[in-house]
């Protein structure tokens, strides 16, 4: 009896089993837009379209010859013209071998109309073979920020030398009436003596190899000679930078030091609506800062109050990446508030400040950047 019972529910499994055709060619491909607006960077907008989950490429071409329409508060300003650029995708094929790609990577970008705080922008995106789409975002208003000082803090000995920490406190006075995202963005900058900065070992990345290390045999190295040049060196990325602050909790856990976060950048007014809060984070370094030579740490803060629209866009996708190679993870879409199609579109305002760890400038240093040193080194 048993064995029919099986032999039933088998029969009924198959039963409702039902081959679905699929055909990519059939799925019409859609407008993508990423962009935003700013008033310190004006118009930055790219144009491309959806594609099927099968297509194997690695890249996305845009869309040259959209007619993209601009307006404030619902009064057209100007059609963007398209900037051509010609990018390369590099496809690595058997046998070592590699085959580029030339694709159309280029913006519908434009820094001439003054963006403004409080108004309304929005684009209206049409292209034959397309369904035509619009988007609109209203810039928010920049913050006030204040009190920024910095501090460099031995926190940690390791084999080649110590670690350092870039200390940070910054106040922020946030707007009671409205509701605030923000993202922090941290550049950090040394000014090296070049007596240091030419000693072996020494690399771009900030930190100094004999100078701070102290590693291999010292007979063997050249003796540290002071000079009257300080080289700047500046960090070509936004800093990676950590905080044990609540408004920050969502990053990801780091065990080096007391249970501090590494940050994404992103957080919200939940906790401080209205208030003047300050923030506390910081920055490690392994750049022993030599003050008595005229060595600094400089440190450029970017606060970018964003739209809510473009949070989500930010915080979608972070979460996306981190679930797409999941195969245990609930699927994570991407936000979109483009109507008719896919993508972005978004503004920000921006408030900046600044710190210095150190004297600068100094009366009677020379100050040059990596380029110049380069050039002198090479023309020696």
């Amino acid at each position: 009896m048993k064995s029919i019972s099986f032999i039933f529910i088998i029969m009924i499994a198959y039963s409702c089993e039902k081959t679905i055709q699929f055909n990519a060619q059939q799925i019409k491909p859609k407008i993508v837009v990423n962009g935003f607006v700013s008033p310190n960077r004006g118009i930055s907008l790219r144009v491309g379209k959806s594609r099927s989950i099968l297509d194997q490429d690695d890249y996305f071409e845009a869309i040259s010859d959209a007619k993209v329409l601009f307006y404030e508060n619902d009064v057209l300003v100007k059609q963007l013209e398209y900037k051509s650029v010609i990018d390369t995708f590099r496809k690595q094929l058997d046998y070592d071998v590699e085959k580029k790609i030339p694709f159309e990577n280029g913006l519908y970008s434009d820094n001439s109309v003054q963006i403004k705080p409080g108004a309304t922008y929005k684009l209206e995106i049409s292209k034959e073979g397309f369904d035509p789409v619009w988007c609109e975002t209203t810039v928010p208003k920049p913050v006030d920020i204040s009190d920024f000082t910095i501090d460099y803090i031995e926190v940690k000995k390791q084999e080649y030398g110590p670690l350092y920490m870039i200390d940070m406190k910054m106040r922020l006075k946030d707007i009671a009436t409205d509701e605030n995202f923000y993202s922090l963005n941290v550049y950090v900058q040394y000014g090296i003596e070049l007596g240091y900065f030419r000693l072996p070992g020494y690399g771009y990345s900030g930190y100094s190899g004999y100078s701070s290390y102290g590693s291999g045999n010292q007979d063997e190295q050249p003796k540290f000679s002071k000079t009257d040049t300080i080289v700047k060196q500046y960090s070509k990325y936004m800093g990676r930078w950590f905080s044990s602050d609540p408004l920050f909790a969502s990053g990801d856990a780091m065990d080096a030091l007391d249970n501090y976060f590494y940050s994404n950048g992103l957080f919200t007014d939940e906790l401080i609506n209205g208030k003047d809060y300050l923030l506390s984070f910081g920055k490690f370094g392994n750049y022993t800062v030599h003050k008595d030579v005229g060595e600094f740490v400089r440190v450029n803060i970017a606060l970018d109050n964003l739209t809510k629209e473009l949070y989500l866009y930010y915080r979608s996708r972070e979460e996306h990446s981190y679930a797409k190679d999941d195969p245990f993870a609930e699927p994570v879409p991407v936000y979109s508030n483009v109507v008719g199609g896919l993508g972005i579109f978004g503004s920000e305002s921006t408030s900046f400040i600044q710190g210095i760890f150190g004297d600068y400038p100094v009366t009677g240093k020379t100050y040059i950047d990596e380029n110049t040193y380069r050039e002198l080194t090479n023309s020696q």
